[in-house]
């Protein structure tokens, strides 16, 4: 997180009302647009995972 000029590393840290809207995320913050969380990512690669074996076990069937 960043607020004006200061860097921040604590995500609960308390900002004034005003300052709100000079708050910016780093890139690698969920938040900040670049890639989806950690669990996410982790539900992501399980589901694709579970289609994967689902394809390979329906044409072993055919």
């Amino acid at each position: 997180y960043e607020v004006g000029r200061q860097v921040l590393n604590v995500p609960s840290f308390k900002v004034r009302v005003d300052s709100q809207k000079h708050i910016k995320y780093s890139f690698t913050c969920p938040f900040g647009g670049d890639r989806p969380g950690r669990v996410k990512r982790k539900n992501q690669k399980a589901a694709e995972k579970k289609i994967s074996v689902f394809a390979y076990e329906n044409r072993l069937c055919v």
